[in-house]
């Protein structure tokens, strides 16, 4: 049924819409509810280091905009890719941390918050998926994955402490387990883009 309905090029249309639309409003929200007092707490030159999954919703939402408009190759390429690895590794990094944490998180958010955050962020992994077969990986776009989370994990865990907020105790842990969320989500998304050249599911 669902992609049955997707058949009509003015239903992906308008789904698309809601997608990009719901990731920009996702990212607002991150941005300013959630990381706001971290940020005016943090040097404006690492404020790309602070809100991890905030950045990953509107990097997706700018890169689904993009190649609804027709933008494809070159740069792009790279951008996509980065922001698709990200997506995968914060989406999922989340959701753990979440349900692993719950006695912490579950009671300082609320039923409503918690769950919403939960399900947001596997809507944030999920739609990594709609960037395969639009996006031609090279070996230099991994690298590059490589090194801006890899960048981002120093930032937060060893040099400048921009991590997001977890229980005390958890920070060497949550590292590892955040470097091993890197290698990982990343050798993956060059695996999937590397082997369907099609879109898994077309929402352009």
């Amino acid at each position: 049924m669902f992609f049955k309905f997707l058949e009509s090029a003015c239903e992906r249309r308008k789904l698309l819409q809601k997608i990009i639309l719901v990731n920009l409003a996702s990212a607002f929200y991150g941005f300013f509810f959630f990381y706001l007092e971290q940020l005016m707490a943090t040097p404006v030159y690492l404020w790309l280091f602070v809100p991890d999954c905030p950045l990953y919703a509107l990097w997706m939402g700018v890169s689904l905009l993009l190649l609804a408009r027709g933008a494809r190759g070159g740069w792009l390429d790279a951008f996509n890719f980065v922001g698709a690895a990200g997506a995968l590794k914060y989406g999922f990094w989340t959701v753990a941390v979440l349900l692993m944490y719950a006695q912490h998180y579950y009671p300082a958010n609320g039923p409503f918050v918690y769950f919403m955050l939960l399900f947001g962020h596997v809507g944030l992994f999920l739609e990594a998926f709609l960037l395969v077969g639009k996006v031609k990986v090279k070996a230099w776009h991994v690298a590059a994955a490589v090194a801006w989370l890899g960048a981002n994990e120093l930032s937060d865990y060893v040099l400048f402490g921009t991590k997001p907020p977890i229980p005390a105790g958890t920070e060497q842990f949550v590292f590892l387990f955040t470097l091993a969320s890197t290698v990982f989500f990343v050798f993956f998304a060059w695996l999937v883009f590397s082997k369907w050249k099609k879109p898994i599911v077309s929402v352009f």
